[in-house]
C-alpha cells in the first residue's frame, strides 16, 4: 500500500501499466487454455463416471435377476425338502407298522 505511493514506485506502475496491455492477450490465452484443459478433464471424469454408472446398473439387472433365479430355486428346495419329510414320516409309519404286523405273526 505505501510503497505505491513512492514517486519512484508510480513511475515503475505505470511502466507495468502500459505492459500490462500487451500482457493481457497472453493472459486471456492462458486463462482460455486453462479452461479449455479444465474442460477436457471434466469431460473425461463425466465420461468415466458414465461408463462406471452403465457397468453398475448392468450388474445390479444381473443380481437382481440372480437373486430372482435363487428365490425361485430356494422356493423350490423347500417344497422338495417338505414332501421329503412327509414321504419319510409316512415310510416310518409304514415300517413300524409292518415290524408290529411281523411281531405279532
Amino acid at each position: 500500500m505505501y510503497i505505491n505511493n513512492y514517486p519512484s514506485n508510480q513511475r515503475k506502475n505505470e511502466k507495468s501499466d502500459s505492459g500490462d496491455k500487451t500482457a493481457k492477450k497472453p493472459d486471456t490465452a492462458n486463462e482460455k487454455s486453462a479452461v479449455q484443459r479444465e474442460i477436457i478433464m471434466q469431460e473425461a471424469d463425466n465420461r468415466r463416471m458414465v461408463n462406471e454408472k452403465v457397468k453398475i446398473d448392468f450388474e445390479v439387472k444381473k443380481l437382481k435377476q440372480d437373486e430372482t433365479e435363487l428365490r425361485i430355486n430356494l422356493r423350490d428346495r423347500q417344497r422338495r425338502l417338505s414332501r421329503l419329510e412327509q414321504e419319510i414320516k409316512i415310510s416310518e409309519e409304514n415300517l413300524s407298522r409292518l415290524r408290529r404286523k411281523l411281531n405279532l405273526l
